[in-house]
């Protein structure tokens, strides 16, 4: 059975951060369960520790604590300087060979003029980025969204900082989220990680591959016919062939593949 979360949204702890140590935020969550990594849904409009984690910085960072600077809940995390590149990143386990999207609410000051929101390899600075996203002057929080492959990775940095070049430019980061972008072979994945009996397995597969089949033909109705068969026997066998908590995940998962059309 997997045990190892693969999802989280970090939330800041009341800490002052400097380029040369590491340090800690809370991950937060509201009691219900998390459907891709058999944890807890990370929700992050209050902040109760959970668990710690390290977190690291790049320059100039802190944290507002109990402030009215956050975009929910209590606090934020803040980048600021008058030059050079400042950041926040936090290194993260996942999945290879998975598709991700990374969710950040972020807030600028009106100098900034290159924010960036990312993924890079390991490494801090010497990081090669996988993907990211620039913005500009943002005067409200705005939802900014990365997606990426993890390719043969199992671990990434996730990264949100400024380039300071003109003024005392700063930047506000808060809600920040990895999630799994659920596609048929991540499911396929959950199916042999989840399940130990090999009948149910290839029962499942066999299901899944021929909605894939079907979807790729334009049938959609046959599709979504073999997803709701997988659903109904992954219910039939929860508590049985297959945990409770990995039930949820798989169902979710698959409930995702059903609405993408």
């Amino acid at each position: 059975m997997c045990r190892n979360p693969i999802h989280s949204v970090l939330a800041y702890d009341d800490l002052n951060l400097s380029p040369a140590d590491e340090h800690t935020i809370r991950i937060v969550h509201t009691g219900e369960k998390n459907p891709q990594s058999n944890g807890y849904f990370f929700h992050v409009d209050y902040f109760e520790t959970n668990s710690i984690v390290p977190w690291h910085s790049e320059g100039d960072a802190g944290i507002h604590v109990n402030s009215d600077f956050a975009y929910s809940g209590a606090n934020n995390a803040w980048i600021k300087d008058t030059a050079d590149w400042n950041s926040i990143y936090q290194p993260i386990k996942l999945e290879p060979n998975t598709n991700y999207k990374l969710t950040a609410w972020v807030q600028t000051s009106n100098h900034n003029v290159d924010g960036r929101l990312g993924v890079r390899l390991p490494h801090g600075e010497e990081g090669t980025v996988m993907n990211e996203l620039s913005f500009g002057m943002q005067g409200n929080y705005t939802r900014q969204t990365v997606t990426f492959n993890s390719g043969t990775n199992s671990s990434v940095e996730v990264f949100a900082g400024l380039h300071a070049t003109t003024g005392n430019s700063w930047l506000r980061i808060d809600n920040i989220s990895l999630e799994i972008i659920p596609d048929f072979k991540s499911a396929s994945k959950q199916v042999d990680t989840f399940i130990e009996k090999k009948g149910i397995v290839r029962t499942l597969q066999a299901k899944l591959n021929a909605a894939e089949v079907a979807r790729n033909r334009g049938n959609e109705q046959a599709c979504k016919n073999q997803l709701q068969a997988i659903i109904n026997q992954v219910n039939a066998q929860t508590g049985k062939a297959i945990d409770k908590e990995e039930a949820i995940s798989l169902i979710w998962h698959v409930k995702q593949l059903i609405s993408q059309k």
